[in-house]
């Protein structure tokens, strides 16, 4: 306030030292401090009126369970957390049961979990993979624990604390509703009760008290929500090597089970790369250069040509990001509701109209895997009873028209040619 006092007396002197025309400018600027000076008391009124942000609890700890953290001992873990945090700095170490799995990779957006102990005290922490591309288990985030106290996990040698000064091992279920509110769902049974906050879908605390002990003694913490410090990973421009390797029959083969088709004309082994489809006239609709598949991800797409359009499945088998010309289509159909445009031939020259008791009969003789479901309209064909999921023929008759000709075919091939 000095340096307004003496701004205003110096404003004074300059009046009457230059006469009318400054002293109508030193008031303007006399009004303009007021003014300032108005606002600033005004925002200190309101930074005043403010409540103070809440304090963390002795134990570190806020009251917000949704913040998704429990403290073990003398360490606070909040999720999502790096698993390396988790991991190299706070001294847990993957069970023996589990360490082959820190060799192994997890696709994006899925998740697994891992045992990690700490001398004789055991926890269970859920490992999830935000990124695009498939990542190595230890390069992934741990977004959720589980504590039990009543299998492997010993309370009385580590203390461990949730939010609003729970403690596994004294708190009770009074205490916990106290410290919570209602829960979002309660399960009671004959051996525990279980209290489900929940506020989100995969962001949930489960907490279960033993009828025996009327005390907490499992929870359960998940936060599945993106990592604040999480960075994605990019797009690969590399072309994956099955579709480098990938070479174009030049007939087709004696055997209708082969994964050699005839498809509008062009000859395809599946599952083939979608650029051998782009190479033949085919265009996707609705898909921009941005557009990716995530690492040994899929994604549906209309594909066009010759004014008809199908839609398939594309399949990504690197584990980074691509762009959707270098994933693999492994299956097709065609039916008697298609145009006859979209015309599908699989090898020995069978298409609509086959007759499904010849078609089993050569599978049979060949000793081939046959579902025979004739009755119900499905006859299922594959050269084995271990293909019979992934690489196999569905034919499906229309037994309203005619009970044995095919009147639709679908032919998958999910394994690379070797």
């Amino acid at each position: 306030m000095k340096k307004r006092i003496v701004m205003t007396m110096l404003l004074a002197g300059c009046v009457m030292a230059l006469g009318g025309t400054v002293y109508a400018e030193a008031e303007a600027a006399e009004e303009t401090v007021a003014e300032e000076a108005a606002e600033e008391a005004a925002e200190e009124a309101e930074e005043a009126e403010e409540p103070e942000a809440e304090a963390p609890a002795e134990d570190g700890l806020s009251d917000d369970i949704y913040s998704f953290s429990i403290k073990i001992g003398e360490n606070i873990y909040q999720f999502p957390m790096k698993y390396t945090d988790l991991v190299e700095k706070e001294g847990w170490a993957v069970q023996k049961y589990y360490q082959d799995m820190t060799e192994e990779s997890l696709a994006p957006n899925s998740y697994t979990f891992l045992g990690l102990q700490k001398n004789d005290n055991k926890i269970s922490v859920d490992v999830i993979n935000y990124d695009i591309n498939e990542n190595l288990i230890t390069d992934c985030y741990a977004g959720g624990i589980t504590v039990d106290g009543s299998f492997d996990f010993d309370l009385t040698a580590y203390e461990v604390t949730l939010p609003g000064g729970i403690k596994m091992g004294a708190s009770n279920l009074d205490d916990i509703e106290a410290a919570y509110g209602t829960p979002s769902d309660t399960y009671s049974g004959d051996l525990y009760t279980k209290y489900t906050y929940s506020k989100d879908s995969y962001q949930n605390i489960d907490l279960y008290v033993y009828n025996d002990t009327n005390t907490l003694q499992k929870a359960e913490v998940r936060n599945f929500a993106d990592p604040e410090d999480f960075v994605p990973g990019e797009v690969s421009t590399e072309v994956p090597e099955c579709v480098t390797s990938y070479v174009a029959p030049t007939a087709l083969t004696d055997d209708f089970t082969d994964p050699i088709v005839e498809f509008m004309g062009d000859l395809y082994r599946l599952p083939a790369p979608a650029v051998a489809f782009i190479n033949n006239g085919w265009t996707f609709e609705n898909v921009s250069e941005d557009d990716y598949v995530q690492g040994k991800g899929f994604a549906a797409v209309n594909m066009s040509k010759n004014n008809q359009t199908v839609r398939v499945y594309l399949y990504n088998y690197s584990r980074n990001a691509t762009a959707y010309e270098n994933c693999m289509i492994r299956s097709l159909r065609f039916g008697s509701y298609d145009s006859e445009v979209i015309a599908l031939k699989l090898s020995g020259g069978v298409t609509l109209g086959a007759n499904v008791d010849e078609l089993m009969a050569v599978a049979r003789e060949k000793d081939y895997y046959v579902k025979d479901d004739v009755e119900n309209g499905y006859l299922t064909i594959a050269k084995s009873e271990d293909d019979k999921y992934d690489n196999n023929i569905e034919f499906w008759i229309n037994t309203d028209v005619d009970p044995v000709a095919v009147a639709s075919i679908e032919i998958e091939y999910r394994d690379l040619a070797e």
